[in-house]
């Protein structure tokens, strides 16, 4: 219907680009004064009225196409109508209709929760990120005062230091220092007289 009314626009602005009046309303104003009895004219718009509504006749079918575009268009959109609630009608009670909702829910809410999972394990990633920073840093800590305190013990004891190594496993341990000299008890001096006599050598 639009392909047909545009190349009836067309024929139309033809037809009314090449309608001109002028030499007939010249004829027309031409015969009136031959029939007028006075040599001033004065003519009046009543007096082309005929000429108008012969010139006028052409465009008639023009007006009745209109009116049955205007007919065919209303039965057309009312078509159209019915069959839109009919096809609504049909998808609100059609079970692959309902399978296709209940898909693009189940697809709406795993997109829902891959995105909450996503946000956390982002969230997650850079929270043991900044634990295992912290625990670099308490680790390092626990190893200057577990060797701080290894030392003392070794000053302790009077065992040199020498040379410190840079990892503290590598560091003797307090038991394996050479034991410090014991002071040697004095020999008992009671005389037992099960016990044979015995001189000492002389230097």
């Amino acid at each position: 219907m639009r392909r047909e009314r545009l190349k009836s626009v067309e024929k139309l602005k033809r037809v009314s680009s090449e309608d001109d009046i002028t030499p007939a309303l010249t004829e027309e104003m031409q015969r009136l004064a031959a029939l007028s009895s006075t040599p001033i004219l004065q003519f009046e718009l009543h007096q082309f009225e005929d000429l108008f509504s012969q010139k006028l006749d052409k465009y008639t079918s023009w007006r009745k196409y209109i009116e049955e575009e205007k007919e065919a268009q209303v039965e057309l959109l009312d078509t159209i109508r019915e069959a839109n609630q009919a096809f609504l009608m049909a998808r609100s009670n059609h079970p692959l209709l309902q399978q296709r909702e209940k898909a693009l829910s189940n697809l709406e809410t795993a997109i829902k929760r891959f995105r909450e999972a996503s946000f956390n394990l982002h969230d997650g990633a850079r929270f043991y990120a900044t634990l295992e920073a912290e625990l670099q840093k308490l680790k390092e800590g626990c190893l200057d005062f577990a060797m701080a305190r290894h030392l003392d013990a070794l000053d302790l004891m009077g065992v040199g230091h020498g040379e410190i190594p840079s990892d503290i496993s590598q560091l003797p341990e307090p038991s394996s220092a050479p034991p410090l000299p014991q002071r040697q008890q004095p020999p008992n001096l009671v005389w037992d007289p099960s016990m044979p006599l015995k001189y000492a050598t002389p230097k």
